[in-house]
């Protein structure tokens, strides 16, 4: 819109104020058009900094376990990703999203020892961890379950009926759909928030591993991974997770494709 190339001039002892269209509030970096494109970069940025460490803790043949690695991904970077998810997330646009994806993607193969080549369907199986976009609705619908509670601080937000025209969403507009089964006369019980909580948890979960169960190497559903590959070495697990997904060296079509 041409509003967004408008510069008011706003004069302070006579010297103009500089415009900024991209401010940083509260750690939340917005725009003209709430694209959110600059948060995402900024927080694709910080996220592959911190990358430094999953890599300094272990190699496709060596390191840290793949659980170790996991909890090192979802309390140091990941935190950077998703943070204030439910403010930007309903309105932030494809790319901006698969800014952050690219980086989250780098943390999966680190953390399995997986090709770049690998699908991110059989990337994310591997890992165990949910891809960006389903983990910021996730965030997202937990923060509205909790806004709808009689009290709570942004409740009166959330409720308030929407405008005329309907120019960006909301928190409520995006994530009602999730969140309505659990409503009891529009609003959230106290006393069960944390069962809604618990239960929206695993409704994501669920249908995220039934639509990415389908194994393209074995054709079919896919097996869980056994307990006792824990008691494995890095690169025996690094070598199963390759095969699993069908891009490992030790396969013949896998040379193939890479030249050898």
């Amino acid at each position: 819109a041409w509003e967004s190339n408008v510069h008011p001039q706003v004069l302070i002892d006579n010297v103009p104020i500089l415009l900024n269209k991209n401010p940083r509030i509260l750690g939340v970096n917005f725009n003209p058009h709430l694209h959110f494109h600059v948060h995402a970069r900024e927080a694709a940025r910080k996220g592959c900094q911190k990358l430094k460490l999953l890599r300094s803790l272990a190699g496709s043949t060596w390191g840290c376990s793949k659980e170790t690695l996991t909890k090192t991904y979802k309390t140091y970077i990941a935190p950077c990703l998703n943070y204030a998810a439910p403010v930007w997330s309903p309105n932030a646009s494809v790319s901006a999203i698969n800014e952050i994806q690219k980086c989250h993607n780098s943390a999966m193969r680190i953390i399995t020892g997986c090709h770049s080549s690998t699908p991110l369907s059989e990337l994310h199986m591997e890992a165990q961890v949910l891809p960006v976009d389903t983990h910021l609705n996730l965030h997202s619908s937990q923060a509205l379950v909790s806004a709808l509670r009689p009290g709570h601080p942004s409740h009166d937000g959330v409720t308030a009926p929407p405008g005329p025209r309907r120019m960006k969403h909301t928190l409520a507009s995006k994530h009602s759909a999730a969140v309505s089964p659990f409503l009891s006369n529009g609003v959230i019980v106290p006393a069960g928030y944390k069962d809604v909580l618990k239960e929206i948890h695993t409704s994501v979960v669920s249908d995220s591993i039934a639509t990415n169960r389908h194994s393209r190497v074995l054709d079919g559903p896919r097996p869980d991974i056994s307990v006792s590959e824990k008691s494995l070495t890095r690169a025996e697990r690094t070598a199963l997770a390759q095969l699993r997904t069908g891009e490992c060296h030790y396969l013949m079509d896998y040379q193939t494709k890479v030249g050898r």
